[in-house]
């Protein structure tokens, strides 16, 4: 891959209004929007302003997702939650000193059944009216905020055992990662600009998906590399599970059309 990226070729969008739609339109947001209407009086969150567990699976529920002990709808529900926080379609409250699981002078020692964590509340925010009442821009401002939230999460460390990168203080370790936040970041939007530069170039497939190893190699494979060695072909192999996983974040935000890998591979 050549150092210098070329200049991106233009591309006509479509009107604001019908951008803005899509955007409405795209699974994450719908979820966040929903979610967001959603919340009340009884809604639960912990200090990061996550929904508690007990609540995750309600959430789901109320998207439609399926919670059982084996299904994916409370992680869905908990993605599409924290971006209803982040982009203020949903305001948190602090948990309130005489609320169910303040913390109580009379409580248990720590560790004990009696010692609950502290929960708050959360209520529809100011944002939301933007949905129905907003102009376009206000509409794919959101969008844009929630495609924030989806590509911080896609250039974040993969962390396998929690347990290997916690430090002495409590704390994660974030040098025990060897992750470099702003080279992931770069990464992630090197491949996007190949990816819209393969799909819009003459030679590109056209309507056609762009497949992953393609992709992942146009990240690797150097410009004037004849045969690829072992090595680079390994590293092709890398960035597609890479890619496999950032791609399955980015999707449901209507950022990419994906089709993952087949995990029985």
């Amino acid at each position: 891959m050549p150092e210098d990226r070329p200049t991106l070729p233009p591309v006509l969008l479509p009107p604001e209004a019908e951008l803005a739609r899509a955007a409405l339109a795209a699974p994450l947001l719908a979820r966040a929007v929903r979610l967001a209407r959603w919340a009340g009086p009884d809604t639960r969150v912990g200090a990061g302003g996550e929904l508690v567990t007990e609540q995750l699976g309600d959430a789901a529920r109320e998207l439609g997702l399926p919670d059982g002990p084996d299904d994916d709808g409370p992680a869905y529900a908990g993605e599409a939650w924290r971006v209803a926080v982040d982009t203020g379609l949903v305001e948190v409250e602090d948990p309130q000193e005489d609320a169910p699981g303040a913390p109580d002078d009379e409580a248990g020692p720590a560790g004990s059944d009696d010692d609950a964590e502290a929960v708050g509340g959360a209520v529809a925010g100011a944002n939301l009216a933007l949905v129905t009442k907003g102009s376009p821009q206000d509409v794919l401002g959101l969008w844009l905020d929630a495609l924030d939230v989806v590509l911080a999460d896609a250039a974040a460390p993969v962390i396998d055992d929690l347990h290997d990168v916690i430090g002495e203080d409590g704390e994660i370790d974030f040098d025990a990662l060897d992750w470099d936040p702003e080279a992931e970041a770069e990464f992630l939007e090197g491949v996007l600009a190949n990816l819209y530069l393969l799909t819009v170039s003459e030679a590109g497939p056209a309507d056609q998906p762009v497949p992953l190893p393609v992709l992942a190699a146009s990240m690797v494979v150097p410009d004037d590399m004849g045969e690829p060695t072992d090595d680079v072909l390994e590293q092709v192999s890398e960035a597609m599970m890479r890619l496999d996983d950032q791609f399955r974040l980015l999707e449901p935000v209507g950022l990419v059309d994906y089709q993952p890998v087949d995990e029985a591979l």
